[in-house]
């Protein structure tokens, strides 16, 4: 298992600035913030993308993306993604959904603010179990989830 520790801002650009393999764990810190800064409705691309699966994405700073902001699998057969929100967290999407979960047997743990056009997309096919645990807050103009 790879580990990723991100705790300042130098995760901020153009493009996908995590690109995350399979069997990871990144964390996003209070101090820090992560940022694609493309614009327009890029859904392909976000601030912190995989293909695969096995990944946990724990944000207590700032995740912020035009399009997707934490994009996670790539089809049903990515299982095992999970995003942990702390209260100090914000994963905030300008046009789009803010995560874009493509896995089965995926988990959502929320105590901070998701917030977007979108709040959480469930793009997998649903053959496992998946849950989301939500004691902070979605903000959504379209769709919470």
């Amino acid at each position: 298992m790879s580990i990723t520790i991100i705790t300042d801002n130098s995760f901020i650009g153009s493009g996908v600035q995590g690109s995350v393999p399979a069997d990871s764990y990144v964390y996003v810190a209070e101090s820090a913030t992560v940022a694609n800064t493309d614009t327009g409705n890029g859904n392909a691309d976000g601030a912190i993308a995989t293909g695969d699966g096995n990944v946990t994405i724990e944000v207590d700073g700032t995740v912020i993306a035009s399009g997707y902001t934490i994009k996670l699998g790539s089809d049903g057969n990515d299982s095992g993604n999970t995003v942990i929100i702390g209260e100090t967290g914000m994963v905030r999407s300008v046009t789009d959904f803010a995560l874009a979960m493509y896995s089965d047997a995926m988990s959502i743990e929320n105590s901070g603010t998701i917030r977007g056009v979108g709040g959480i997309a469930q793009l997998g096919y649903n053959t496992g179990p998946s849950t989301i645990s939500n004691s902070g807050r979605i903000i959504a103009t379209y769709a919470a989830i």
